[in-house]
């Protein structure tokens, strides 16, 4: 359980400038909270602090690279959407059909929630309830490195009761594997929007000034319309 000397530490510590120094001193706040029995209102920013510090003890520990221009481009990827995309399956019934539908365990960009993934996979192809008591019992030698019972149940309360959107969530980590695969060759994306499903963009293989380049996030087959080029992002 996260206290409020641990969120002060890193209030006065590695997030102390910007938007999430305001965002843990509230948690902080929500922690002295929880301790006067919920007189001031903030104690739902408790649990958020502590992702965000255990997110931060992964990093200093060299499982998570600090974040710099390079490592964003060269490694595209959306730690939020993959945490509530699991939560998702986790805490609600539809959440695996919601997500399942764009994302296979490759998709994920941190190894951990591959293997919670494969985990959940393997659970619903057996039939077992997506819960957290069961998919502990799943993980079996694996759950210390996933982060043990207790980042199972900060999973579990990630996506604050917004099933629906679950199957947003799992575009975006989709997307970001499509880009993964493509920056990986060498081969660069630009003038990129995605709407509908689907990713749009400038051509990488011929030039032209008009975006005609379609890639999908369900199947990663992309074509361009113009030079003709076609295959799967998964075999690049």
């Amino acid at each position: 359980m996260t206290d409020r000397a641990e969120i002060l530490m890193y209030v006065e510590g590695p997030l102390s400038k910007k938007h999430a120094h305001n965002w843990l001193t509230l948690a902080y706040y929500g922690a002295l909270d929880q301790e006067n029995n919920g007189a001031c209102g903030f104690s739902n920013t408790i649990m958020e602090a502590g992702v965000l510090i255990e997110w931060i003890k992964e990093r200093e520990k060299g499982k998570i690279p600090r974040w710099s221009k390079e490592n964003e481009d060269t490694a595209p990827h959306s730690i939020e959407a993959e945490r509530i995309a699991l939560g998702a399956i986790i805490s609600d019934a539809a959440g695996w059909g919601r997500v399942s539908e764009y994302v296979v365990p490759g998709d994920f960009y941190f190894e951990r929630h591959q293997i919670i993934y494969r985990c959940l996979k393997g659970m619903a192809e057996n039939n077992i309830p997506h819960e957290v008591r069961t998919l502990v019992v799943e993980l079996a030698e694996h759950l210390e490195e996933c982060g043990g019972k207790e980042y199972i149940n900060q999973l579990a309360k990630m996506c604050h009761g917004d099933f629906r959107n679950a199957s947003t969530y799992a575009k975006i980590i989709r997307e970001r594997a499509i880009l993964r695969n493509f920056k990986n060759t060498g081969v660069k994306l630009s003038n990129m929007s995605v709407q509908a499903g689907k990713i749009t963009a400038l051509c990488p293989f011929h030039e032209e000034k008009t975006p005609s380049f379609y890639i999908d996030l369900k199947d990663g087959i992309y074509r361009c319309l113009s030079c003709g080029v076609r295959g799967n992002a998964s075999d690049l």
